[in-house]
């Protein structure tokens, strides 16, 4: 008799995965909704993991410890960047602001690590998450050729010109936008990866993209693959194609047991370097005479020279010295002052080339006179400046263990979802390590969401499988789709224990 989870959930687990699947909706649409809809959707996120730990407490209190290493991790950031924002006299409302751009939802993943947890909502949750991005991206892309729109108006309007006829979707940021676009295209290829060339059965495959026996559709895949790298070229972001590239030769690695099978992985990656040295820009469709365009046009230059001038001058000596006098090198030539005179711990949290510092008034810009609205434009720089040694030693360390944990989970289980979701989220490692030296990635609430939530799925799966007898472990892909004998909820086991 197979079991379903859904017959024994609790109302605050109910209510806390019903917050997880909004927040997978929201996310992405998020400066949409704040800018055209209504503003106070701004603090949708912060209310909805605020109240998931309230509905948690109950039932995880008893379970808080031991903490996971990379929980350890984060109370010595936290304790860190704390004791830095004392010192140097930042108020703690904006210190805490400064840590919710950081890790807002970590929270999550705390959570999710330790509830009891229903199977059937994550492949739910896994397949409303891919579902919402094919929208997305079907929604610019055609957007893009039957209307020339690159995105709402007023956005596309606000744009520099040297960002112009570039793709923003709902996203508001072409960056943030195309970092988006790698992860879910991550995501597309590796559930192609595995249920077309694994030996493994199919750990998970998408309702609307399933061709019979577990397999996936090619004709379903096909138009995915084409929608997804589609958008991602035309927001023209060069560190999310450089990420892309990154993630796809580690998805590869990983995924692949048959190198006969690597033409497709070696065909995104050539997609994502090529325009680098070739001028591919110049010959990308505008879209300016797209059948219901307006009819405006991209000015007096061409979009086609701008993108192609954008990519020629990435590696020119101007664009060199620009970047030295005002660029990412002049960034980095300011934070190694600052860390030379900060060494230990920093200038406090939220006072560094963040939204946080944006909003903060005590900033230090002022004392080495820079714009109130600096960008850092490196995760990495931003939190060595902001926490000091102290603070990036553990804030490496945490990333560190997340990765680590994530090679062992995916050499020790033998549940075939938890080995795909261990491979995706190890290409997002790459992918985002590589975002993070160009942008400040992980305070991307889209991104961030992803991550952090998807690794406390994986974290439970993996208490799950060690937690359950021998016996009723899952071999291979057993969990791939509706869940049979081999499922139990923890928390039967721990009460069990507990009456004993």
């Amino acid at each position: 008799m197979k079991w379903n989870a859904l017959r024994t959930m609790t109302t605050n687990e109910r209510l806390i995965y019903i917050l997880v699947a909004a927040l997978t909706v929201y996310t992405p649409v998020r400066f949409f909704l704040i800018d055209f809809v209504a503003s106070p959707f701004r603090f949708f996120s912060d209310l909805a993991v605020f109240c998931a730990l309230l509905l948690a407490l109950p039932a995880v209190w008893r379970r808080i410890f031991p903490l996971h290493p990379a929980e350890w991790c984060f109370l010595a950031f936290t304790a860190i960047g704390l004791i830095s924002s004392v010192i140097n006299g930042i108020p703690l409302f904006h210190a805490l602001t400064g840590l919710r751009g950081y890790f807002l939802f970590f929270f999550l993943t705390m959570v999710l690590y330790r509830l009891p947890l229903d199977r059937v909502w994550l492949l739910r949750l896994l397949q409303l998450a891919m579902g919402v991005a094919l929208f997305l991206a079907m929604t610019s892309v055609f957007g893009l050729i039957l209307f020339g729109s690159y995105g709402p108006s007023a956005w596309v309007e606000a744009l520099s010109l040297t960002n112009k006829g570039r793709l923003l979707g709902l996203l508001k940021n072409p960056n943030g936008y195309g970092a988006y676009l790698m992860m879910m295209l991550l995501v597309v290829l590796a559930w192609y990866l595995y249920a077309s060339f694994g030996k493994r059965d199919a750990a998970f495959v998408p309702v609307f993209a399933s061709g019979g026996q577990g397999k996936a559709s090619r004709i379903v895949f096909g138009f995915s693959l084409f929608v997804f790298l589609f958008a991602l070229m035309y927001t023209f972001s060069r560190s999310s194609w450089l990420g892309m590239a990154f993630g796809t030769v580690t998805l590869a690695v990983l995924a692949l047991r048959s190198w006969r099978k690597a033409w497709l992985p070696l065909f995104i990656v050539a997609l994502m370097v090529v325009p680098f040295f070739f001028p591919v820009a110049k010959y990308m469709p505008t879209f300016e005479n797209a059948p219901f365009a307006t009819g405006e046009g991209g000015g007096d230059r061409s979009l086609a020279d701008l993108r192609q001038e954008r990519l020629e001058e990435t590696f020119s000596d101007e664009t060199l010295m620009l970047s030295q006098g005002s660029g990412r090198l002049f960034r980095l030539q300011i934070g190694a002052q600052i860390i030379r005179e900060h060494f230990w711990f920093g200038t406090g949290l939220a006072t560094f080339g963040g939204s946080g510092a944006m909003n903060s008034p005590y900033s230090i810009h002022e004392e080495y006179g820079l714009q109130p609205d600096f960008p850092a434009d490196n995760q990495y720089l931003r939190v060595w400046v902001e926490t000091g040694t102290l603070g990036f030693i553990a804030y490496m360390a945490m990333l560190l263990t997340v990765v680590v944990s994530l090679f062992r989970i995916r050499r020790r289980t033998r549940d075939g979802l938890a080995h795909w979701l261990a491979t995706v989220l190890l290409a997002w490692a790459l992918g985002m390590g590589v975002l993070n030296v160009l942008a400040n990635m992980m305070e991307v609430q889209q991104l961030s969401f992803l991550l952090w939530t998807w690794y406390g799925l994986l974290l439970a799966l993996d208490r799950q499988e060690r937690l359950a007898p021998a016996a009723a472990r899952p071999a291979g892909g057993a969990m791939a789709g509706a869940p049979g004998p081999a499922v139990r909820r923890l928390d039967v086991r721990e009460k069990s224990a507990q009456q004993r």
